[in-house]
């Protein structure tokens, strides 16, 4: 291939858009005498294969950051480098792990309750503070899985009664203070529920 039939493969390649410096890169390494095709699978290839990198340098930098968060945290202590650097537990981490496990517990209360249908219609306004979000998303599929449905994040409308269980959980896990649950009457007013 001379030099103006390069000239114009490149042009062909580039057409009407702007191409990046690497996607015209592919077209100066793609093996001599590749078509307009060859060099667009070059360039996809090349796509990928900086993209896996990309991924991979990524995922290396998160990696490096939990380290150094949970060493500047206290939680791990780390000698040695690279791949043979030794990662070890300390007596905080483990402090941590501990109340993990009790959170994990209580979040792990009942996710289902049973389900009966009233006539009346039920609202369920919320506003648990940020520190306990996981309760949150904890009392937001406990509601759908009653049958009620959003109306905004923290406020909640269905005709399901409200089980003794889960009034029982809001006291054991301290949302009462932060739950308001009224019902619809006939006449149209709302009265909290008791």
């Amino acid at each position: 291939m001379n030099k103006g039939e390069l000239t114009v493969r490149f042009l062909e390649f580039l057409g009407d858009v702007a191409r990046t410096a690497g996607d015209i890169m592919a077209v100066f390494t793609a093996p001599y005498g590749s078509s307009l095709r060859g060099m667009e699978y070059h360039r996809a290839q090349e796509h990928r294969a900086t993209a896996q990198r990309e991924y991979v340098k990524s995922e290396q930098r998160a990696f490096s950051n939990l380290l150094y968060r949970l060493e500047r945290d206290r939680l791990i202590t780390t000698a040695g480098r690279g791949s043979s650097k030794i990662i070890k537990i300390t007596a905080g981490g483990v402090k941590k792990l501990e109340v993990f496990h009790k959170r994990r517990a209580v979040f792990s209360v009942r996710r289902t309750y049973p389900v009966e249908r009233e006539t009346s219609l039920k609202i369920v306004i919320f506003d648990i503070p940020e520190r306990d979000r996981w309760k949150r998303s904890w009392l937001r599929a406990v509601l759908k899985n009653l049958g009620f449905r959003m109306l905004q994040q923290s406020v909640w409308a269905g005709k399901a009664k409200v089980p003794r269980e889960l009034l029982d959980d809001f006291k054991r896990l301290r949302l009462l203070p932060h739950v308001e649950i009224f019902a619809v009457t006939k006449s149209g007013s709302l009265k909290p529920i008791q």
